[in-house]
């Protein structure tokens, strides 16, 4: 039995692809690579008892005490992360900072020249926030500090020094923001760059979800991973499965563990790779035209496997000078799939993108709050993206389909049993023939990967009737 996945694309000239995810498949390479680089940063930084994390910290909120003790390290790594909420008014303030030496001489941080600084909003300032002004953090004030606008890194040369010890918070001149604060002593940056270098599109993709990497690799837990999820699950329109499997996740008693299988539940296995569509012509408005048809995907090893499919509409940056309307607009989408059964040499089709599919749309990237920056249509015949703007960074604009068991049979029909495919509360067949005859069973249950049966014989005589039935018979 085969099972094949049509995908009829046309009007597009961006890349696209048609992706599905088997929920129990062996994890693919780079989540492999992910894991053990995440558990050799883990294990490095707590041989010096790092990384150091403060709770997330709100503007208005008075500051927290943050104190790491420096266990012979050579350098101090300061980072100052927005989070998934984003960055924008993310004044972090290192409140009273300061370096102490063995005898308890204490060294304003300010005093000590930083190796390496960056901002996420302009420069890291010494003693000032982000606009000159005195630093305050929920209404106290702070000669001494250090400011660096999330996401930000300070990294100092720390030999000679046993602690550091500061107040963090977000300073009072933040019309809104949070922020956490860690402390490390060794950078992820060149784990990071191998990571990219071996898989730029998984690590391109997750990175442009979460924000950036470098969280993602520091974070000890696998709190990063299963917030990913759950914000993937929660586009779903009917979750409960994958709930279910993040609550046996969590049980999971190991961190490697928990994170491997949070990555398999978010990550998407090609299909059938980039289909760039070919331009075909250009109409009076400058719009492109391109079209393919029949693109045949093989679903075989999905056998018996729940499974979503994927479509990835992928708008990079526009130039912002010129118009919407302009020909560096991008091209509407359109998707047509069709799912195609072989059951006992019957054909079964599916190919209504509402109803038996279930599409819906999210969106990484947009250019507004909206999870729809597009228009994004799902009716009976096809799936529409109308492309028009993207954000400064792109936008990918997902359509996912909801669960599809393929080997269900639907509707669900029997085989025909002497021409007869209805169903049958009873069978009467007479034997008008003196004989022995053998009845045969069979019990058959067919979907589009194969069948399973049953089959079962009865012996049947059909001798002559005895003189006293026949009397009775008469009688």
């Amino acid at each position: 039995m085969n099972k094949s996945l049509i995908l009829l694309l046309g009007l597009c000239c961006c890349s696209i692809w048609a992706e599905a995810v088997p929920k129990d498949k062996a994890s693919v390479s780079w989540i492999d690579a992910a894991v053990a680089a995440k558990s050799e940063l883990r294990t490095q930084l707590e041989k010096s008892g790092m990384p150091v994390v403060s709770r997330l910290k709100r503007v208005k909120q008075k500051a927290e005490p943050f104190e790491v003790e420096l266990n012979g390290s050579e350098k101090l790594i300061l980072i100052t992360d927005g989070g998934r909420d984003g960055t924008d008014h993310d004044q972090g303030i290192w409140g009273n900072a300061r370096l102490i030496k063995a005898d308890g001489t204490e060294v304003w941080l300010d005093e000590v020249r930083y190796e390496f600084g960056k901002a996420g909003w302009g420069n890291p300032t010494m003693n000032t926030n982000a606009h000159g002004q005195p630093i305050k953090i929920a209404g106290k004030p702070y000669k001494h500090g250090a400011h660096c606008h999330a996401q930000g890194m300070l990294i100092y040369n720390v030999k000679g020094y046993e602690r550091f010890v500061a107040e963090v918070g977000v300073d009072d001149s933040s019309a809104s923001g949070s922020v956490y604060f860690k402390a490390m002593n060794v950078l992820p940056d060149q784990i990071i760059a191998d990571l990219m270098k071996r898989y730029p599109e998984q690590l391109g993709i997750l990175g442009s979800y979460l924000g950036g990497l470098d969280t993602w690799m520091t974070t000890e837990d696998a709190s990063v991973e299963r917030e990913l999820v759950n914000n993937i699950v929660g586009k779903l329109k009917k979750p409960a499965f994958f709930k279910n499997q993040l609550k046996q996740i969590a049980s999971e008693p190991n961190v490697d563990t928990q994170i491997r299988r949070y990555l398999e539940n978010a990550t998407w296995t090609d299909l059938d790779g980039s289909l760039k569509v070919p331009v075909f012509g250009t109409d009076a408005a400058g719009f492109q035209h391109g079209k393919i048809e029949n693109v045949n995907v093989d679903l075989a090893e999905y056998a018996g496997k729940p499974f979503y499919v994927a479509l990835k509409y992928e708008l990079p940056p526009l130039d912002p000078t010129l118009d919407e309307s302009g020909i560096t607009a991008h091209p509407d989408a359109f998707f047509s799939p069709k799912l195609v059964q072989t059951i006992d040499g019957r054909t079964l089709e599916r190919d209504n993108p509402k109803e038996d599919f279930g599409f819906g749309f999210c969106c990484i990237h947009a250019n507004s709050g909206s999870d729809n920056p597009t228009v994004t249509i799902v009716d009976d015949r096809k799936v529409t993206i109308n492309g028009r703007k993207s954000s400064a960074q792109g936008t990918y604009v997902w359509a996912i389909s909801q669960k599809l068991t393929p080997a269900a049979v639907n509707p669900d029909e029997g085989i025909s049993i002497k021409n007869a495919s209805f169903d049958l509360k009873s069978y009467t067949y007479i034997y008008n023939e003196l004989g022995e005859y053998t009845v045969t069973f069979v019990a058959r249950n067919a979907n589009a990967w194969g069948y399973k049966e049953q089959i079962k014989e009865v012996t049947i005589k059909v001798v002559e009737p005895s003189q006293e039935e026949e009397e009775e018979t008469m009688e």
